[in-house]
């Protein structure tokens, strides 16, 4: 069984609009979370599945998160509905 996740991190925010230098340097990157099931967790990527089968190695809604836009990793604890 893989286990469950919760991932918080930033990503890139960008626009085409005209703005004062100051007004420019307060664009903060956006925050997301987002939970799943760890695929893999190493240096490069938190890779998580949203979707898994009990009876095979079949996933389903893959995100793969670089290192480096990883603000958190929060392992939580999930009831299974399948045995």
């Amino acid at each position: 069984m893989l286990k469950a996740v919760i991932v918080e991190w930033l990503d890139i925010i960008g626009d085409d609009e005209w703005r004062t230098q100051e007004e420019a340097q307060l664009i903060e990157p956006q925050r997301f979370v987002t939970m799943g099931y760890v695929l893999r967790n190493d240096d490069k990527a938190v890779v998580i599945c949203s979707t898994y089968s009990h009876d095979d190695d079949t996933v389903g809604s893959v995100t793969s998160i670089p290192k480096g836009a990883v603000t958190r990793v929060r392992y939580v604890t999930i009831e299974p509905i399948l045995e």
